[in-house]
This record gives C-alpha cells, structure tokens and sequence, in this order.
C-alpha cells in the first residue's frame, strides 16, 4: 500500500510520518520511506545518518534510476522522454523492496530488518533564485509509479507541506493520504483548502485525518466540529516526543496512547484502498493533460503513447 503524509508546515507531520514507518517496521512489515519533503528532517526521526550526495533528483542519480526503470518498455522511446507522470509497462523495471534491488542497493539508506529510506533532495547551491523544487519531485514521483508492493509492503511518502501535493500528479499515486491537523485555525484552514481540491480531483475518500498535538477533549471537539468529521487517529501532546525531537533522536512509537492510534489508523486506511481500474484510469487521465501541454511536447514530443490503451 502507498501511502502519503501531508499537513501544514510546523504540523509535525514528518514526526507522524517516522512513528507510523517506526509502527509498520516493528510490526513487521516491508517499508520503502521515501521524504519528499523541501525540509529534509524524516532521516534523523527514523535514527539513520542523512546523506545529501544520495539525492535521488540529482541529475546522474535521476537519470540513472530512470534507465534501469525503462528496461525494454517500447512506448517510452528514451530515458530522455521520462516525464513525471510516465507509467510502467511491459518492459518496466519496477522497484522492490528487496536487499537486492538495484534502486534501493544504490539509492536507499536501510534502517530497519526490512526498512529502506529514500529522500528527494532539496535545492541545489546553483539553482538559488532559479529552480523549482517540484521540479526535483518528478523522479519522485517515477520511483512511487514504478514500486510494486505486495501483502505487507508499504511505500511511506512524507510529502510537501499543505496543499503543493497537488502541484504535481504524485497525490494521484497513493492508495491514502494521510493530512496531518493541529487543533488551530491555520491548521485547519489547510485542512479545509486540501479537501476541497481532493474532491475537485476526486480523491477526497484517500483523504484521512490525523489530529496532532492534541491536549484535551476540548481540543478533539474543536478538531472535529473545524473539519467536520472525526479524525481517522488522534496522536496526544507527548512531552517524551518533543524531547526527542529537541536532542535530534530517533522517535519511537512505544507509547501505548500512540500505538493504538497508529494501529487505528493502518486499520483505516486499509479498509479504504481505490480500485486498481479508478487508479490507472485517474493516472492515464493527468498523463494526457500533462502530455497535451506546449511545454511537454516542445521538450519532450508525443509522449501520450506512454501509458498504451
């Protein structure tokens, strides 16, 4: 299963986002964590050393995964017309999460029995008042399209804060989207924007929500009576956790009070996964629009053959 973290910057999300990878890791199953965030902070929430020259969205590392990631797939004609919303098919290399896959052998970092981290990069010394950074996500978005999963294997995505998600195709790749909510107007405010454009993109039943930082039953009524639904998980104000984030230490999920809640929310988010035919159908349609842009087929030429019939 694929799923994404989202929220309002200073929400804690990537702090969700490392005890819910922590929590599928100790329950034993399979976990490609990829941060997709411009604020790179998940490596050390998951105790593992972050190594900025492993940047997938570097050019070489790029064009690297998308070469082996084309294999002998005929409908795309070069590693040079890999677009962001470019699909697998036969041919494909996909991505497993394996010791031995070649992807994660040269781009991931392990940090469990069966965990593997992967991060995007963030902007480059040259590309300051330049470049865009949902530029470098393209690639991210590659390595999630072309990620085969199975029965307890989950790719974690930590996402850019608020509403970028939908700058680009990558909230169309996940089975759920996890939003991170304080109970404050600005965080529900976020709130309010995402769901709006999850249902114009027609995604808004993977949207789940996640109250943080809650101190009370005051807070959980405001929380829900703001959104207007009861959160999927309610993670408590935890003093442990914000020591651990203080001294830049790994964030475990042992707390009884957050285990329960991640527990929950797993169980959810299971219970809610899109059609395999809705998927590749919402995909082939941002594709196309992709595709139909000037800017695309100067670059890159026809490239709407990609996804087949």
């Amino acid at each position: 299963m694929k799923i994404a973290f989202v929220g309002k910057g200073g929400s804690g999300k990537s702090t969700v986002s490392a005890l819910f990878i922590n929590y599928l890791v100790s329950e034993d199953k399979k976990v490609l964590a990829i941060d997709a965030d411009i604020n790179q902070h998940l490596a050390h929430l998951l105790g593992i050393s972050f190594e900025p020259e492993k940047a997938v969205s570097h050019g070489k590392h790029a064009r690297a995964i998308r070469t082996h990631l084309r294999g002998t797939n005929k409908h795309i004609d070069s590693v040079d017309s890999f677009i962001k919303t470019t699909p697998p098919g036969e041919g494909s290399n996909l991505i497993h999460i394996s010791a031995d896959d070649p992807v994660l052998q040269s781009h991931a970092a392990p940090f469990a029995q069966d965990g593997y981290f992967m991060h995007v990069g963030t902007y480059e010394k040259d590309g300051i008042g330049t470049s865009c950074y949902h530029g470098n996500l393209a690639i991210f978005e590659n390595i999630v399209s072309h990620t085969q999963l199975h029965k307890d294997e989950y790719l974690v995505g930590d996402m850019v804060a608020g509403t970028d998600a939908f700058a680009s195709a990558a909230f169309a790749l996940f089975d759920a989207i996890c939003i991170v909510v304080e109970p404050t107007p600005e965080s529900t405010s976020v709130y309010k924007q995402f769901i709006q454009l999850a249902s114009e993109a027609g995604i808004q039943d993977r949207v789940h929500v996640i109250g943080n930082k809650i101190m009370d039953k005051e807070d959980e009524r405001y929380l829900a009576e703001s959104i207007g639904r009861t959160p999927s998980a309610i993670i408590l104000h935890n003093a442990r956790l914000r020591r651990l984030r203080q001294t830049d230490e790994r964030v475990t999920c042992d707390d009884p009070t957050i285990r329960k809640a991640l527990e929950g929310l797993l169980r959810t988010v299971r219970g809610h996964i899109p059609t395999t035919e809705s998927q590749r159908q919402l995909l082939k349609k941002l594709h196309l629009k992709l595709a139909e842009t000037k800017y695309i087929q100067d670059t890159y030429g026809d490239v709407r053959s990609q996804f087949g019939s």
